[in-house]
């Protein structure tokens, strides 16, 4: 019974202005061109899995994958989790020199970010497989008639 007025505060909160400084947020982040960068980063994965598809096709796909669409699938998620006063405030502060300097370093640190996370999954991958092996599940994978290994 609680949460009933609560959603009403919610979508109360959800006008035009709301919209438009969200808008205005994605923009000055530069949400959209971080998803350009992490697209890129995917049509490179994809280049090396799939060499033999011409540069034409790759550059044509990125043209049509950056349209407006995305910033539009960002609004709502903005507008479900964020209040406009929150909104306001951010834009507020991405407005002052700190603000600025972090919307400066953003794509830098989300790529040396999403580095770090390749390496730390291939880090994690490793572990795995050397746990499986070091307690015979691996073996036992491979050889689907043998028994499965006494626990420890």
């Amino acid at each position: 019974m609680l949460t009933l007025p609560l959603l009403a505060v919610d979508s109360a909160d959800n006008t035009p202005a709301k919209k438009a400084d969200i808008q205005k947020l994605i923009k000055m982040t530069g949400q959209c061109e971080l998803a350009s960068m992490m697209l890129d980063q995917m049509i490179k994965t994809f280049k090396q899995t799939m060499p033999q598809v011409p540069e034409k096709f790759w550059t044509d796909f990125k043209a049509e994958a950056q349209d407006d669409s995305l910033s539009q699938l960002y609004i709502p998620i903005y507008e479900k989790n964020m209040t406009h006063a929150d909104i306001k405030e951010l834009i507020k502060f991405y407005e002052t020199p700190a603000g600025k300097r972090y919307i400066q370093a953003m794509p830098e640190m989300t790529k040396q970010s999403m580095e770090a996370g390749e390496i730390w999954g291939r880090q994690i991958a490793q572990k795995v497989i050397m746990k499986l092996q070091s307690s015979g599940i691996l073996n036992h994978l491979k050889a689907p008639n043998a028994a499965p290994p006494a626990a420890k």
